[in-house]
């Protein structure tokens, strides 16, 4: 089953504040607190993907759709 996420479009990073048109992580970050964040925010705030991490997601046919599995 294809999971889809109802984040606006773009989405903008809780982290840097940038737009995001094609690729969002919502995931945990090592200060605590979940963060919807870009690719690179992901990598340097966040814990990882997976469940109880974060969750990945792609701008894909009008809707985020997530890429990894819960």
């Amino acid at each position: 089953m294809i999971k889809t996420a109802d984040f606006p479009h773009p989405a903008t990073c809780d982290v840097c504040s940038c737009e995001n048109e094609n690729v969002i992580v919502d995931g945990a970050t090592r200060s605590g607190p979940w963060a919807l964040m870009c690719a690179p925010c992901a990598v340097k705030e966040g814990v990882g993907l997976g469940v109880g991490k974060g969750q990945a997601y792609l701008w894909t046919a009008g809707a985020w759709t997530q890429t990894n599995p819960s």
